[in-house]
């Protein structure tokens, strides 16, 4: 006969409850691994962001500091596998149709955190570093080239590339030791022109704030960190991010009633904007409140996002303004303005907190209906901005 089994107490039971999410952690880590291993890293720095997002969901609603380290240091994991991936195509294969820009783009990426840092398993700094190096010649970036072949002697590299590296070392001393100025980049955030490369991380030399890339060519993009004053509460500042702004006075100068000039007797030009001198500020609204306190902050090497008032929140567009919630309420929102909104259209995916071009975001929706990061399903019905997130039924956190 038969033994019949025995109920489970509420103990035993409790304890297989917590049992299971460490197995559903522990599968993501093999699935990273394995992903890893077979040079799929797309899909292992997906893999890693499920596993950074679990891992903090599972801590609760008051993590410590170390679950909160861990949770960033994996999201930042997770973005250079996925950046990896393009490097990894770049070298390895005979054919590939990423652009010199993309390639230098993600190759900076990289080496602006793993130069300091030492790689995720898996990942190559001598792979990044000769993919930046070739890239910078192509683009005229012959001083980053030349500090690239410095840095790539230190490392061993295969045996197929010694005879194209030495001729490379050779060819790159014969140009001047000078980049181009337009691939320098430039903070949005206080309008300083960094290195091609920082050290010191993803992020602008004087106001420490991070530079805000589009997740598939990896280009700047104008998205300048804010939070709402301490006495606005962020059911407040959803609340007027939401309103309809005030009517804006226009920016730059008034078109010359006769746009012709003669630069001389035989020359005549058509200006169209009011001359050169009025297009900095037709760029960029140095009269905005908001633009003011941006740009006053202290380089001290600390971020420090700048902080809106009431007046500001209400004169911002809700199409310009993006909102990250984390997956713990114990990780504060973080707001983000578009600052060139004519120029550059950005989409946020809310799934995984990653920006995009709007043009690089329908094309991935188009093909695949999915995110290009986190794969998560969508149709691009909205771009993520303030108008459509939060939703009404959920309740933000305490401000902290």
């Amino acid at each position: 006969m038969a033994r019949r089994q025995r109920p489970l107490r509420r103990g035993a039971r409790s304890l297989q409850g917590r049992r299971q999410p460490s197995k559903a952690l522990e599968l993501l880590r093999t699935l990273t691994h394995n992903a890893v291993l077979e040079h799929r890293y797309e899909a292992a720095g997906k893999y890693l962001w499920l596993l950074a997002r679990e891992t903090l969901v599972c801590a609760g609603e008051r993590p410590s500091h170390a679950d909160l380290d861990a949770f960033f240091r994996a999201r930042r994991t997770s973005d250079q596998y996925y950046a990896y991936q393009s490097i990894h195509k770049y070298t390895d294969e005979p054919f590939t149709a990423l652009t010199p820009d993309t390639v230098f783009n993600i190759s900076r990426f990289l080496l602006s955190w793993l130069l300091k840092d030492e790689a995720p398993y898996g990942l190559s700094k001598a792979y990044c570093i000769f993919a930046m190096a070739k890239q910078a010649k192509t683009l005229g970036a012959n001083k980053l080239a030349r500090f690239a072949l410095e840095k790539l002697s230190l490392y061993k590299v295969p045996l197929a590339w010694q005879e194209q590296v030495d001729v490379f070392a050779l060819s790159i001393r014969s140009r001047a030791f000078t980049d181009d100025d337009e691939l320098s980049p430039s903070c949005f955030r206080c309008q300083t022109i960094n290195p091609l490369v920082n050290q010191a991380g993803d992020r602008c030399i004087a106001c420490a704030h991070p530079m805000m890339r589009s997740y598939c060519n990896f280009e700047l993009l104008p998205l300048v960190r804010f939070t709402p004053a301490r006495d606005i509460s962020l059911q407040e500042a959803v609340a007027l991010l939401r309103r309809d702004p005030p009517p804006r006075k226009p920016r730059g100068r008034a078109a010359p009633s006769n746009p012709w000039a003669s630069d001389g007797p035989d020359v005549q030009t058509l200006s169209l904007l009011g001359g050169e001198e009025s297009m900095p500020e037709q760029m960029l609204d140095i009269d905005d409140p908001f633009t003011k306190a941006m740009l006053d902050f202290e380089p001290n090497g600390i971020f420090t996002p700048t902080v809106a008032d009431r007046a500001m929140l209400l004169a911002m567009d809700k199409s310009d303004v993006y909102i990250l919630k984390w997956p713990s309420p114990a990780v504060p929102w973080e707001f983000y303005r578009n600052m060139l909104p004519d120029v550059y259209s950005t989409v946020l995916c809310h799934e995984c907190n990653h920006f995009f071009h709007e043009e690089d975001w329908e094309l991935a929706v188009m093909q695949k209906k999915q995110c290009p990061f986190c794969q998560t399903h969508t149709d691009g019905a909205s771009n993520g901005c303030a108008a459509h997130f939060p939703p009404e039924s959920e309740r933000p956190p305490v401000m902290q």
